[in-house]
């Protein structure tokens, strides 16, 4: 008898163990039915299913910054330039040009006023129509911008200056040295190699001598980069400064050399 009677003891506590797990197996589904629904989000959209905007946008929880329209490869707007010259040079045009116009830094002046105001209206009728069409695209996303949006206007119209600043850079390039390859070999490495060579060196010289590159002074032109090390108008002046060089090397090479 007091075998049966502690086998029974045994059963039911065995029982009661069993019913102690499948218990704590069911309550996470208990909990995740009281949970409250909570519609879906679209997070890089930054819209609810439902259309409304959220309050998140994207990774990191931030509205993602307007892109930045305008000359998109910059090594694209200094060939105008460059060919405005070495076309003439390569093909022996120079001389007749000069024997028109005999005074050398006149006709150098002349092509930059020429150079410079195609690539500044083809530059900013290029940003805007990027500006527009790519609005055009992100706007059914939620995540439009218009030109009242903040550094959205001043973005633009940096594009289309920094368009104008290659033009011309790629002009005086291209009179020293009197060869398409080179000035474009020149102006690759200006946009591309040196600033990666800069990126190398420690903080924060990195970011203070790379502002003076072309690329980065175009970036800081608007002013969207907070406590940036150059203001706007300090890389307005150093783009500038790049026009000025350029000319001042292109003018000394074509009043020395032969044509």
């Amino acid at each position: 008898m007091r075998q049966r009677y502690q086998g029974g003891d045994a059963g039911q506590a065995g029982r009661e163990a069993e019913v102690g797990r499948r218990a704590r197996g069911r309550q996470p589904d208990r909990v995740e039915h009281e949970r409250p629904h909570q519609p879906r989000v679209d997070q890089r959209a930054g819209l609810h299913p439902d259309g409304r905007e959220s309050q998140h946008y994207g990774e990191g929880g931030q509205r993602p910054e307007p892109p930045q329209p305008g000359c998109e490869s910059q090594g694209d707007a200094e060939q105008p330039g460059i060919l405005a010259i070495t076309s003439e040079s390569t093909t022996g045009m120079l001389r007749q040009t000069l024997t028109a116009v005999p005074q050398r830094r006149t006709l150098l002046m002349a092509k930059a006023l020429v150079v410079g105001v195609i690539s500044l209206i083809a530059g900013q009728l290029s940003s805007f129509a990027v500006f527009f069409v790519s609005q055009a695209v992100l706007g059914t996303r939620g995540i439009g911008v218009t030109l009242a949006s903040p550094y959205a206007l001043a973005s633009v119209l940096g594009a289309g200056f920094s368009c104008m600043v290659m033009g011309l850079v790629g002009l005086g390039v291209g009179a020293v040295l009197r060869s398409s390859a080179g000035g474009f070999i020149v102006i690759f490495a200006l946009l591309f190699v040196v600033p990666a060579l800069i990126s190398l060196l420690p903080d924060p010289w990195n970011e203070r001598i790379g502002s003076l590159t072309l690329p980065m002074a175009s970036n800081l032109l608007p002013g969207r980069i907070p406590d940036a090390w150059l203001p706007p108008a300090g890389a307005a002046l150093v783009l500038l400064g790049y026009i000025a060089l350029a000319l001042a090397a292109a003018s000394a090479a074509i009043s020395r050399r032969d044509p």
